[in-house]
This record gives C-alpha cells, sequence and structure tokens, in this order.
C-alpha cells in the first residue's frame, strides 16, 4: 500500500516520552564524534528536510576528537520506512549514484586545546543525489559500515498536498501543561481509496518523534480533505525552556557562568547553580530550542577555530534527595537525554 507521510514538525520546549517509542533523527554511537549537526539549505537552525528536485541541500557536520590517528571516513546512505527502518531497497531505486561514498577530506582544529578533525557531507552532490522522496539515513563508518560511528536522519519530501498546522492551549482539564495540535491536509492525488489508513502525520517536537499523537477522524465525501481537530484528542504533554549557555568567549563570564579557567591546557566553565521550574509560573524564552550554535569572537572559521570546553552544570532540588540523576538534553546529545561527564 502507497502511504503519504505528512510531517508536521513543533519546536516548542522540552517533556518526557519513553525513548524505546521515540525516534531520533541523529544516533551518536562513538563518544570521540562530538558536536554533530544536521541541517537544510547552510542554515544550522533548520528542520533537516529538503524538497527533490529543488536545488535544496542537507548538510550533516560533525568533529572526531580521536586524533591518535587521521580516520579516513566514508558514509552509506539507506532509504527507510515511516518508522526509520531500512527497507532494503535496491541503491537504483531511490539513489543517482553509488551508494558508499568517502568522505572528502576533513579540516583539523586551528590552534585549539583539545585537537579535533572537522568533516562536512553535503547531500545532493555531485556524486549521489536522491530519486524518490522518503526518510534517509547516513551511516558514517570507518572500517565496516556495520560498526558505525554515527547514524544522521533527514527528510526528502515532495509537495504533494497543503496543509494548515497549528498549536493551541487545550480546552480540558489539563491545559496548564499541554498542548494541542490541530492539522487540515488537502490532496489533489487520484485513486485514494482509504485516507485515513494511506496517509500518516508524524509530529517532530525539538527533533524527536512524538510516537502515534495525532489521530484523524473528519474527512469530507471526496476523500481530499483530513481534519486533525478533536477536542479530547491530538494533546501532547509540555514542559520546560531549555536553560543557555553563551561562552563565545573564553576571557569573559557570560550568561549564566560563574567562572572560566584554563588547567593543564583546557577550558573548565562553572555555571551558576539552576532550580527546577516546575512550581514556577510559564516564562517564554527566544532561543534555539535545544540547537547550538558555532561561533566565537574574532574567529573567521568558528568550526575549526572554536575550543571545546569543559562544562560543570549543576541543579538545586534538596526535595528530591539523592535517589535521582540529573541529565542533559538537546542537540549536544543527539537529543537523548545524557549524564555524560565529558
Amino acid at each position: 500500500m502507497r502511504i503519504l507521510t505528512i510531517t508536521l514538525i513543533i519546536l516548542l520546549s522540552l517533556f518526557k516520552i519513553e525513548p524505546s517509542k521515540a525516534q531520533y533523527l541523529t544516533e551518536i554511537i562513538d563518544p570521540n564524534i562530538k558536536t554533530v549537526q544536521v541541517f537544510a539549505n547552510q542554515t544550522p537552525s533548520t528542520f533537516p528536510c529538503i524538497y527533490i528536485n529543488n536545488n535544496e541541500q542537507i548538510s550533516i557536520e560533525f568533529d572526531d576528537i580521536n586524533t591518535k590517528y587521521s580516520r579516513y571516513l566514508r558514509y552509506k546512505i539507506i532509504h527507510c520506512d515511516e518508522n526509520w527502518n531500512d527497507e532494503q531497497l535496491f541503491p537504483s531505486t531511490f539513489i543517482e549514484g553509488f551508494q558508499d561514498q568517502p568522505i572528502s577530506g576533513y579540516t583539523p582544529s586551528n590552534n585549539t586545546s583539545i585537537k579535533y578533525n572537522h568533516y562536512s557531507i553535503n547531500f545532493p552532490n555531485s556524486n549521489i543525489k536522491p530519486k524518490i522522496s522518503g526518510n534517509y539515513l547516513v551511516i558514517i563508518y570507518e572500517n565496516d559500515p556495520e560498526t558505525p560511528l554515527l547514524k544522521a536522519g533527514f527528510m526528502v519530501a515532495e509537495k504533494l498536498a497543503m496543509q494548515a498546522a497549528g498549536v493551541t492551549i487545550p480546552t480540558s482539564n489539563n491545559y496548564e501543561t499541554s498542548h494541542q495540535i490541530s492539522l487540515t491536509v488537502s490532496h489533489l492525488i487520484p485513486n485514494v481509496v482509504n485516507p485515513t489508513q494511506e496517509f500518516k502525520a508524524r509530529v517532530w517536537k525539538n527533533y524527536v518523534e512524538i510516537p502515534d499523537v495525532l489521530q484523524p477522524k473528519i474527512v469530507t465525501y471526496d476523500q481530499r480533505i483530513l481534519k486533525y481537530s478533536r477536542p479530547d484528542k491530538n494533546i501532547i504533554p509540555a514542559g520546560n525552556e531549555y536553560r543557555t549557555i553563551d561562552i563565545r568567549d573564553a576571557h569573559y563570564i557570560s550568561t549564566n557562568a560563574v567562572s572560566v579557567k584554563q588547567t593543564q591546557g583546557e577550558y573548565f566553565v562553572l555555571l551558576r547553580p539552576d532550580k527546577p521550574r516546575n512550581n514556577q509560573p510559564y516564562t517564554k524564552n527566544y532561543d534555539h530550542n535545544g540547537k547550538f550554535i558555532i561561533t566565537g569572537t574574532n574567529t573567521p572559521s568558528p568550526s575549526v577555530d572554536c575550543d571545546y570546553y569543559n562544562v560543570m552544570f549543576s541543579l538545586q532540588c534538596p526535595n528530591y534527595g539523592s535517589d535521582y540523576d540529573v541529565y542533559i538534553e538537546g542537540e549536544l546529545t543527539g537529543w537523548k537525554p545524557s549524564n555524560n561527564k565529558k
């Protein structure tokens, strides 16, 4: 059965979701791989989705802090189904060019305390480009694609339907802690027999997919319009805004920092102790919704001129005692909760 997937991207705030059910666009496997960014059209703040045959481009960038020897890395592109499982398609079905490609070189860091090599992949390129829409997964490896260092996903879309989406405050009793999604999809695709089965809507919140959230119930008689709008459905939990840190310059104490020190050639940043926000009034911060921007003062090439810092984050929550762990989550961790000390 042909399935048309409508992707709705919501960039709001943190919420809790079961890791076994969540879908993440990136999976960092080798701990030496850092600062992974996947974005569209040379704009790091964008969601990694492009339209096919539209001169748009996906960029995948990352650092390798393993500098004991130079690693000559390769990447392999696979086409995935709606649940991001390998569809086992012949490469000629979904791409032009060879499925497996070398990463054409790297750039060493420039005068940094932590040495690293910076890698960058752009897709499509002169060697490979997509032939069909869908979910694509890039597997980056050194010797064997079965033992990858990093997996990075992105989407290639077609303009087959129009959609109007919105996020509102729910009218039910949990309005203080949730968002309600409304979505209307109209299309001109022929031979659609059962649109509620052939069309599937996916919601990505802060670059993490929310499983099975939207339920369409209203379809017009001509099967051309689907409405995902019900007062008792399509409600997702909200949460806190992301914490912010600005460390563009190690010589100045900036946002939320207490001190910056250099010890044995490495920088150490101590942040102000943070506090839980579950009992505080709602406030909105204009930020990057968990993403990070690589930049610095007087750095002509931030991707190789910027340094790595050791950052100490603490949370003041005496009411919780010592029975709970504290995790950091955002683009730096591949959007997964992490309490990694490095």
